[in-house]
């Protein structure tokens, strides 16, 4: 009696665990669909409905991005766009979906030329992530806010260290040509 018990148990699980699956999945394809046909608002609705049945996950934050990518790029309304961002990176400040959601937000702020604020994300990349790819895109953004603050010294800085940490990259090049021009145009 009791492997039959046992082997139910294990059935009811994977079955829960597939249905789980499933609206993530479903719910991501829908919204995807509606995007296609600009129905922007019912993209949110599909999203918002996986971060109440998910909350905490990665599905859930990842809805919460794809929410705050709707707002600021295709609805041209960014004050939802950042809170859903910010939600992500308060909610999980050590995952990955906040170091994404940190970096939107800095190319947000550098679009507005906010460029503090922009710095303050971009740093959170670099500080709290420094071993991913975004990190090292953010140290370039990063850079370039300064540049385009007009601290032309900090920005110098800053492509004159991602040059020496990543000596590999085919970016470093590029990199020291900008800290050069600066110096050359600036300092």
């Amino acid at each position: 009696m009791k492997p039959i018990r046992f082997s139910a148990v294990i059935l009811t699980a994977i079955i829960i665990i597939a249905q789980y699956a499933c609206i993530s999945t479903s719910g991501t394809k829908q919204a995807e669909k509606l995007i296609e046909e600009k129905d922007y608002q019912g993209a949110i609705d599909v999203y918002q409905g996986v971060v109440q049945s998910k909350p905490g996950t990665p599905d859930a934050r990842q809805a919460q991005l794809a929410i705050g990518k709707l707002y600021i790029e295709r609805m041209n309304q960014p004050e939802p766009g950042v809170q859903a961002y910010q939600k992500v990176t308060s909610a999980a400040p050590d995952s990955e979906e906040a170091a994404e959601a940190y970096y939107r937000l800095g190319v947000y702020y550098l679009k507005a030329k906010e460029y503090e604020s922009a710095q303050k994300s971009f740093d959170a990349v670099i500080n709290k992530f420094p071993n991913i790819e975004l990190s090292h895109n953010a140290q370039l953004l990063l850079a370039k806010s300064y540049e385009e603050a007009k601290n032309y010294k900090q920005a110098a800085e800053i492509y004159d260290n991602f040059a020496q940490r990543n000596p590999q990259s085919a970016r470093a090049a590029q990199a020291l040509v900008n800290k050069a021009r600066i110096q050359k145009d600036y300092l």
